[in-house]
C-alpha cells in the first residue's frame, strides 16, 4: 500500500539515490553541489518534504518551498518517482498532496521549473490545471515553467 508521507532527515540517501537514477536515466548529470543540493540535504529549509513508500521503501518524492514576501506563492521543486513504481499514480498523489499543503498555507500560486524530457511529468502537470509560463532563461537548469492558480 502506496502512503505519502513527510520525509524526514534519515530519508536522504534513499531520495538521493532516487533523484540521480533519475536524472542519469534522462541523459543528467546530478548537480550535488548546485541545482540538486536540496536532495543531499532533501530539502532542508523546504516548507515540507513528502516522500511516497510501500512497505518502508522509497518510491517517489517532491518538496514544497514557501517562496517568501518578494515572490509570492508556493514552489514545487523535485518530483521524482522511480522507474519500476512510475504509472501507478505516486506521481500524481504526490502533486496533489503538495497542492493541498500549498493551500492549507494560504498560497494562490504554485509554480514549478521542469525540462523537456521530463515528458510524463509534464503530461501530468497539465492534467493537473497547470499553466505554461514563458521558458525560463537558457542558463537555468530547467527549460519549461508552469503555474497553478490555487484560489
Amino acid at each position: 500500500m502506496i502512503r505519502i508521507r513527510t520525509g524526514i532527515p534519515s530519508d536522504a540517501a534513499a531520495v538521493t539515490g532516487l533523484v540521480f537514477a533519475a536524472l542519469r536515466e534522462h541523459g543528467i548529470e546530478p548537480d550535488p553541489h548546485g541545482s540538486d543540493a536540496d536532495v543531499v540535504s532533501f530539502g532542508k529549509g523546504a516548507t515540507l518534504k513528502l516522500v511516497a513508500e510501500d512497505e518502508g521503501k522509497i518510491l517517489g518524492m517532491a518538496i514544497l518551498w514557501d517562496r517568501g514576501p518578494d515572490t509570492p506563492g508556493a514552489y514545487l521543486s523535485k518530483l521524482f518517482v522511480a522507474k519500476a513504481a512510475r504509472g501507478a499514480g505516486i506521481g500524481g498523489a504526490l502533486v496533489e498532496a503538495t497542492i493541498k499543503a500549498a493551500r492549507a498555507r494560504g498560497h494562490r500560486r504554485l509554480s514549478l521549473r521542469t525540462r523537456t524530457v521530463f515528458g510524463r511529468a509534464i503530461a501530468l502537470y497539465e492534467s493537473l490545471g497547470f499553466e505554461r509560463l514563458p521558458d525560463p532563461p537558457s542558463t537555468s537548469h530547467s527549460d519549461r515553467a508552469y503555474v497553478l492558480t490555487l484560489a
